[in-house]
């Protein structure tokens, strides 16, 4: 898939994994969550949960692992230690340079996130990223998030945006599939080999090569 700029007037990017170095963190948080209860949680459960918000999949790990406990509770205990650590996380290197390419070129863009805005507000406050956004759009304004497209059709609604007018920046196969989903040109931002994407994006590999793809096409 090839990425047309002709009819491009807003740029739609993921948070986690994607814009900030979050996934070591949400990692651990996950893995110390279910030792907590004495269960033993895997990369692969991990990835696999990567797109729903974590009142989605807080019911799945109940099931899998056997937890007793209601699922407000585990919740509340799920995210009570991310609140404390996501303030730390830092931005994915250049990515703050495509934030400010996007000011020159007069390309406005949204975060669009499975996360609660609750979860994410210091990361933003921290990094200083909110001039950056136009609008933010998070899991707690849908009813279903990645991998469905209804966050992204939302972005698209509340930006007054045609698909073709949008393109989406992501790093996980549900991120991907959601914004492909919803008809959206979508780059894919494979940082690390073991990364799926959904096979209609368009991958690279870094955010120094989206900067690359944008000065070649705005030169």
């Amino acid at each position: 898939m090839d990425i047309d700029f002709t009819h491009l007037k807003h740029v739609f990017i993921d948070f986690d994994g994607t814009l900030v170095d979050s996934i070591p963190m949400l990692y651990q948080n996950y893995i110390t969550f279910l030792k907590t209860f004495a269960k033993t949680g895997s990369r692969e459960e991990f990835e696999a949960l990567t797109g729903p918000t974590i009142k989605e999949f807080i019911p799945l790990l109940a099931q899998r692992h056997g937890l007793e406990n209601g699922h407000d509770e585990l919740y509340d205990c799920y995210i009570e230690e991310l609140q404390g650590t996501y303030h730390a996380v830092q931005l994915m290197p250049n990515a703050r340079v495509f934030l400010e390419l996007l000011k020159r070129l007069k390309l406005p863009a949204t975060l669009v996130t499975s996360s609660h805005l609750v979860l994410i507000e210091s990361s933003l406050e921290h990094l200083k990223l909110r001039e950056y956004f136009q609008t933010i759009v998070t899991g707690d304004m849908v009813n279903r998030t990645k991998p469905d497209p209804e966050i992204y059709e939302l972005a698209l609604k509340k930006n007054h945006l045609k698909p073709v007018q949008a393109l989406a920046v992501e790093d996980s196969y549900s991120g991907s599939l959601s914004a492909i989903t919803a008809n959206i040109p979508t780059i894919g931002l494979q940082q690390a080999e073991h990364v799926t994407l959904s096979p209609q994006v368009f991958r690279v590999k870094s955010w120094r090569e989206i900067i690359d793809l944008f000065e070649a096409a705005y030169a």
